[in-house]
């Protein structure tokens, strides 16, 4: 049980930085709001399983680069 318990509280806090990230950085705000859009048109188009797969590895990887470069500045 207790191990649930730590995981959950290294989760909240992963995802309270994420939180404030998106508040104070314009940057990052942009990359999810283009990504936000790229999926739409995505689900619009009706994409294969692998071209989803290598979308949604390049916004990971652009969202992991602005939080390291978020992080590096601070």
């Amino acid at each position: 049980m207790r191990f649930i318990q730590i995981w959950m509280m290294k989760f909240a806090v992963a995802f309270r930085g994420l939180g404030i990230s998106l508040r104070d950085q314009s940057s990052l705000q942009l990359h999810v709001l283009a990504a936000i859009l790229v999926l739409t048109i995505a689900t619009y188009l009706q994409l294969d399983l692998w071209r989803w797969a290598v979308l949604v590895l390049a916004i990971t990887v652009v969202i992991a680069a602005e939080l390291m470069s978020t992080a590096i500045e601070r």
